[in-house]
């Protein structure tokens, strides 16, 4: 027997399409964003590029021959996450000339992670 919780939120009941709609991204990096610090969801960025270098990225990384092709990894909706910034600067992923792009469809989200790269 599975039980589901549904919590309140400070905008009303939880509703999980809300995430799929740009205008709430929006006002929620325009809200939260600060230019000095990330925001992680669910692990820190290093936690998360641990378990991604468990697998399959570590298989994309060591399999040969990396030099004559161009490895890449999405991280798809990044909001202000360093996921994408731990993860490029991975000695595995340097060696293995691993590109690395980060994409949001908030500007504000993505120039929050310009500054944040900039600042480093």
């Amino acid at each position: 027997n599975v039980r589901v919780r549904t919590h309140q939120t400070r905008r009303g009941k939880a509703d999980s399409t809300r995430f799929m709609q740009k205008t709430f991204w929006e006002e929620y990096h325009r809200a939260s964003s600060r230019p000095s610090a990330s925001h992680e969801w669910f692990l820190g960025p290093q936690q998360c590029v641990e378990v991604l270098l468990q697998g399959t990225l570590q298989e994309i990384c060591k399999s040969k021959p990396w030099r004559t092709q161009e490895r890449k990894a999405l991280n798809l909706g990044c909001g202000t996450s360093s996921l994408g910034l731990e993860l490029a600067r991975e000695p595995l992923c340097v060696a293995a000339e691993l590109h690395v792009v980060n994409v949001d469809f908030s500007p504000i989200a993505i120039e929050a992670m310009r500054q944040i790269q900039n600042s480093d």
